[in-house]
């Protein structure tokens, strides 16, 4: 044993300090410094210190939640063993780890979050949050976190407790969804609970109670005392007898009552309650519900008003009904049974064997052998007899007997359907040759349209004829042979003209009676029809112009050509974002626009229908006004519609052009003159009016004899004009010298590229260039749309001389102002 060994044997041995040690390089005791100490004293508070240590850790080891203490940097100095086991890790794998060691990343940033606050305020804080064990199951916890301070009050770090609430949680959410499931039950079902503390006059609504009564949940729940107010008249004291037997005797209510809400208004309910006793059976509180029934009676009411209803229909119904028990007895027969029997409404003769005895054995026979057949095999029979009423009198009865059938699907009893065919019956004769007389009409009426059709033919031959010989008349010399010439064929062609009137005339069944007609009426009326039989999905737009002169016209021929082609329009649409549009204005029709018209230069009122439907194929545009022709599915059209409106606008000495595209939709356009007509001259005179100019324009239409037409009237007025029939052709040109055009104007429709297209691309090269589409269907575009593609105008096919001049000068006048 070393000296230094000995000295240290000696201070324990006699609890004395013996100063401090020399030793030489062997370890030898060279020199001892100091005087003995008595540290008795502090040997017993290191032990105590010891013991308490030894102590608090015995007494957290035994506390059941977790305890953990750790330093600023957030490692763990120190836990418990409900801390180890709550982990499921031993001491070694927690002990000087930090949150971030051994809890997944999203909970430890939460859990460092929180030790930097409490550890920069000082400030306890509990808070709940999440835990993970060493499996991976994620535990509901709260947790209790404070500072740990030294004697010198500094701050040393955090201690904080675990306790967890997982299965608490749990209960409470359980809790949380059958309460919620129960306030879902009763809204549903209308019916809210209530309880009521007897003695102490307390009482709690649900959620639903507040509800049916109007009244503000956050004002709590009325005493039965205040409750007073809260029903109709009388109702509060039935309500208190009601509980107040229950009270006494402990006997269970069912009442109706008339809850007032503090808005205005009543709602029926049905108050129930019963009671519950004490250990000494004394009933300390009502339970009970209180369910809303308005809707019930409300629909009884409809019920028995309906009850009443059905009976007066049946007391005044043309027919009679009866019913017919399983052995064939009469149960009910509606008043006009013994009408048409002749019978006294006081008869007796419910109970009683059906068919009467009156009846003629052989309708009873057959009446009783189609019961029979109804009873044994659930069908409905209809038959008609000959048969008598009480006096004798022949009586036809057309019959239905129908089986009504109970819950479980058996027959309950018979219905017989009675109708009185004897007037019927007696007609026949007058009815069968009233319908042999309409069908000679319909046979004539069709040849007539034929007639009309075959004029149309020939008026589609003479009426070119008669325009390109007046616009050679124009541009000849009056003294020259040629001019003769187009004179004799002008000459020729009106004699053609008037033998196609002549048909004409023989088209006509019946004079109609002309007169002055405004057509806005006639459409509006027209319109107000079809829309209540027409489905609301398809959209029906209406652009009447009031300034429309009048036409001479027969107004009911108007109407039924405006129906007939709404009807067709509505056919041909066979999706729900369906258009059909109605257009009425005036027009002028010039000598140039006169190829392809049938009709005489003047004013007219242009009346325009168009569809979105599926459009008629080009093998049947020429076919569509011949009789008995049709695109039409079995049952959806006879095929005259449109043969009879051509008929009826050419006895108005109108005419009617058709546009179509399939999958894209058609337009009718029919001319109807005005009653004060132009006459050639002041249409010449017109002509000479119009306004014209020298600008360069870009006119494309893929069809080449529009085109060329175009370019001859624009040539006309004094424009001079490009000419091209491809779209794509036509930018290659535009791109080339963009600046040599004033004026672009576009057909709609064409191969390869749309006039909106063209339009985008040559406003893309030079946007304040003046553009208009010229298109044959009013509903695909629009002024919105042609705004929105930078569209200056629309002109709609056919397009004529003076509308083609006044828009031309005006898109290039506005154009000129712009700039």
């Amino acid at each position: 044993m070393s000296d230094e060994q000995k000295f240290q044997d000696v201070e324990k041995s006699t609890n004395f300090s013996c100063g401090s040690t020399v030793l030489d390089s062997k370890g030898k005791v060279v020199k001892r410094h100091g005087s003995p100490q008595d540290i008795t004293e502090r040997k017993q508070t290191e032990e105590a210190a010891q013991n308490s240590e030894s102590f608090l850790k015995s007494l957290l080891d035994a506390i059941p939640i977790p305890v953990f203490y750790k330093d600023f940097e957030g490692r763990y100095l120190d836990f418990n063993k409900s801390f180890e086991q709550f982990y499921g890790k031993s001491k070694e794998d927690l002990l000087g780890k930090t949150v971030f060691e051994i809890n997944p990343p999203d909970l430890a940033e939460t859990y460092f979050a929180k030790d930097q606050e409490i550890l920069e305020t000082g400030e306890p804080q509990q808070y709940e949050a999440q835990v993970q064990n060493v499996s991976g199951n994620r535990r509901e916890v709260i947790f209790n976190k404070d500072v740990f301070r030294d004697n010198q009050g500094n701050i040393r770090g955090l201690i904080g407790t675990i306790q967890d609430i997982t299965e608490r949680k749990h209960a409470e959410d359980i809790l949380h969804k059958r309460n919620e499931m129960l306030k879902l039950t009763e809204a549903m079902a209308h019916i809210g609970s209530w309880e009521w503390d007897v003695h102490h006059d307390r009482v709690y609504w649900s959620e639903e109670l507040f509800r049916i009564f109007g009244r503000d949940p956050s004002k709590g729940a009325p005493s039965f005392a205040e409750q007073s107010e809260f029903y109709a008249d009388g109702d509060i004291q039935r309500l208190r007898d009601a509980v107040d037997t229950c009270v006494n005797r402990g006997t269970p209510y069912e009442i109706e009552l008339r809850a007032l809400r503090p808005g205005g208004g009543i709602r029926h309910c049905i108050s129930r309650g019963k009671p519950q006793y004490d250990e000494n059976g004394k009933v300390v509180r009502l339970v009970g519900s209180f369910q809303d029934i308005t809707h019930r009676k409300h629909s009884e009411k409809q019920i028995e008003s309906l009850e009443r209803r059905n009976q007066a229909l049946l007391d005044h119904s043309p027919v009679c009904h009866k019913i017919v028990d399983l052995d064939f007895n009469l149960q009910y027969m509606s008043a006009n049974g013994f009408k048409m029997l002749g019978l006294d409404q006081n008869a007796q003769v419910y109970g009683k064997p059906y068919p009467f005895e009156f009846f003629p054995e052989s309708f009873k026979l057959r009446m009783i052998k189609h019961l029979k057949h109804v009873r044994k095999t659930g069908e409905t029979v209809t038959m008609e007899a000959l048969t008598n009423d009480i006096e004798g009198k022949e009586v036809w009865l057309d019959s239905s007997l129908i089986p009504v059938f109970d819950d479980d699907d058996k027959i309950d009893y018979i219905t017989v359907v009675s109708a009185n065919t004897t007037q019927r019956k007696l007609d026949e004769k007058e009815r069968n040759r009233l319908e042999e007389r309409l069908k000679q009409s319909q046979k004539m009426e069709a040849i007539g349209t034929i007639a009309g059709g075959v004029a149309h033919d020939f008026n589609n031959i003479l009426f070119p004829i008669i325009g390109m010989s007046e616009l050679l008349i124009e541009d000849l010399s009056k003294d020259s042979p040629e001019y003769e010439n187009a004179m004799e064929i002008l000459t020729a062609g009106k004699r053609g003209a008037d033998l196609v009137n002549q048909i004409l005339a023989f088209s006509r069944q019946t004079e109609h009676k002309m007169a002055p007609t405004r057509i806005q009426t006639v459409l509006k009326e027209v319109l107000k029809l079809t829309r209540s039989t027409i489905p609301s999905y398809i959209e029906i737009n209406q652009n009447i112009k009031n300034d429309c002169g009048m036409v001479m016209a027969d107004p009911t021929q108007i109407h039924r050509i405006a129906m007939n082609i709404i009807t067709n329009a509505y056919h041909a649409i066979d999706t729900d974002d369906g258009k059909i549009s109605v257009v009425l204005r005036e027009t002028e029709i010039e000598l140039s626009d006169l190829p392809g018209k049938n009709i005489e230069p003047g004013k007219y009122a242009l009346l325009s229908f168009s569809d979105t439907g599926h459009g008629i194929p080009p093998a049947y545009r020429d076919k569509i006004f011949d009789p008995y022709f049709t695109i039409k599915e079995q049952g959806k059209g006879t095929g005259l519609g449109l043969a009879v409106v051509y008929g009826i606008v050419k006895q108005h000495k109108g005419d009617i052009a058709v546009y179509s595209e399939v999958g894209k939709g058609t337009t009718f356009n029919i001319y109807l003159p005005l009653i004060h007509q132009t006459s050639l001259t002041d249409v010449e005179k017109s002509a000479e009016k119009l306004p014209t100019g020298n600008e360069n324009i870009l006119l494309i239409d893929d069809e080449e004899p529009i085109a060329r037409l175009g370019k001859l009237i624009l040539e006309r007025l004094g424009y001079r004009v490009s000419k091209q029939t491809n779209p794509i052709e036509a930018l290659i040109l535009f791109k080339e010298n963009p600046d040599s055009f004033d004026l672009i104007i576009s057909d709609m429709n064409m191969p390869n590229m749309t006039g909106f297209q063209l339009a985008k691309e040559i406003k893309y090269i030079r946007n304040d260039i003046p553009f208009i589409i010229c298109t044959g269907f009013s509903d695909k575009i629009d002024e919105k749309k042609a705004d929105v593609s930078g569209i200056e105008s629309i002109l709609m096919k056919p397009v004529i001389k003076s509308e083609m001049a006044q828009t031309v000068r005006s898109v290039l006048d506005d154009a000129k102002v712009s700039l």
